[in-house]
C-alpha cells in the first residue's frame, strides 16, 4: 500500500469526526502511526498479532484507517480459525507471508493448507 493511499484512507477517516482534533494522538503524522503498528506486531508472538492489530485499529477512525491500508501489517498468518485466516489473508494483499502452523490447536492441516496454498507465491 503506498503512501498516497494511507494519506487518503487517514483524510476519509478524519473528515467524518468534528471532535478528532481534540485528541492529541490525531496529531501524530501517518508514518509515526505506522511505526506504532509495526512495532507492535513485530514484539508480539504470532498467534496474538492479528489481535494486537484489531486493538489498535480501534484506537480511533485514523488508526483503523491506516491499519486496514497498511497491508504488511498483517503477514502473520496463524492458524486459529478459517474466518480469521481469510480476513488475515485479504488484509495482507500480495505482500511476502510469515506461515505460522500451531500443532496443539487451530485448523487440521488439509484444511490450513487449502487456505494458504493460493497465496504460496507470496511467501517470503
Amino acid at each position: 500500500m503506498g503512501y498516497d493511499t494511507v494519506h487518503t484512507a487517514h483524510d476519509r477517516s478524519t473528515s467524518r469526526s468534528p471532535y478528532l482534533h481534540l485528541s492529541p494522538i490525531s496529531n501524530l503524522p501517518i508514518e509515526i502511526l505506522v511505526l506504532i503498528s509495526r512495532y507492535a506486531e513485530r514484539g508480539t508472538p504470532a498467534p496474538l498479532v492479528g489481535s494486537t492489530l484489531n486493538s489498535l485499529s480501534r484506537v480511533s477512525r485514523s488508526w483503523r484507517a491506516i491499519a486496514l491500508g497498511t497491508p504488511g501489517l498483517w503477514t502473520a498468518i496463524c492458524d486459529i480459525s478459517v474466518p480469521y485466516v481469510d480476513t488475515l489473508l485479504g488484509r495482507s494483499g500480495n505482500r511476502p507471508l510469515r506461515i505460522v502452523r500451531m500443532m496443539e490447536h487451530g485448523l487440521r492441516f488439509p484444511e490450513y493448507m487449502s487456505l494458504v496454498s493460493p497465496h504460496i507465491q507470496t511467501l517470503g
